[in-house]
């Protein structure tokens, strides 16, 4: 049993949809979370960035007396997961990678959508990823520029959303057997009901919270690391507070206090 808190980082607010779901399957446990808003977006910044950033947010996050960190961002699991367990030996490291064997499993046509940052798109992990577990399948790898952008801004007007969803999105819907959309972005469920109302029946959505809560708990009860007591969940991040502050209560629901931080 270990009563240390478990931390999280994103660029902004996606990573709090792998907050919500790790808590709700771990309530015990206690969190650290961070949004480097600083960095934001990581998606648009080279591999070499994005390794330094997340270089600096584990390192934030490690000073907090952290037992294990959560990266709550594709891109940023893509790019530096394999070269922060080499830095910091002594944590655990989970990412959130793109869905693509979930969604080889869930599509009967073997046709489907890996919808993502454009960093997370041009990845070698996500290509590794498509051969892999996609060889024979028929498979749309796409960035969607300015999406999250959008959704970090808050509640996202239904225009602006819906012309550049229709824009990302156009040529891969014209393939009447994609059944299967995952989402490649930690944000993009935020906006889960306006992306469905877009697709047709046929088509699924997944997103990646449930998937990662899993490996988290499994990662604890092998390393006996579960928590004793819950303590108070504590919010950083590198832009204002208040936007945090906002982003939480707007989207999961309760009020919290957030702390700028620097590093």
């Amino acid at each position: 049993m270990n009563n240390r808190p478990l931390g999280i980082f994103d660029s902004g607010i996606g990573g709090l949809t792998i907050y919500s779901a790790v808590k709700k399957l771990l309530p015990g446990e206690n969190f650290v979370y961070l949004a480097d808003q600083k960095n934001f977006p990581y998606g648009e910044k080279t591999n070499v960035e994005i390794k330094k950033i997340a270089f600096q947010a584990s390192q934030f996050l490690a000073n907090q007396g952290c037992k294990g960190i959560i990266i709550g961002c594709n891109t940023a699991t893509v790019s530096a997961i394999k070269s922060l367990r080499q830095l910091f030996p002594r944590l655990f490291f989970a990412g959130v990678v793109p869905m693509v064997k979930p969604a080889v499993e869930k599509s009967r046509s073997g046709h489907f959508i890996i919808l993502s940052t454009q960093a997370t798109q041009q990845s070698d992990y996500l290509k590794e990823l498509i051969d892999r577990f996609a060889q024979g399948k028929k498979v749309y790898n796409l960035a969607c520029p300015g999406l999250v952008e959008l959704i970090e801004k808050g509640p996202a007007e239904k225009r602006p959303l819906n012309n550049l969803l229709k824009l990302c999105l156009e040529t891969a819907l014209r393939d009447k057997k994609v059944d299967v959309l995952a989402a490649g972005c930690t944000h993009f469920p935020f906006v889960k009901e306006e992306i469905i109302r877009f697709l047709p029946p046929r088509i699924n959505f997944l997103e990646p919270g449930s998937a990662v809560a899993r490996q988290v708990k499994k990662v604890l009860i092998g390393k006996k690391l579960l928590a004793e007591k819950k303590q108070t969940d504590l919010f950083f991040t590198t832009g204002k507070a208040s936007n945090l502050e906002k982003a939480v209560n707007q989207l999961l629901g309760f009020k919290t206090k957030a702390e700028k931080v620097k590093y």
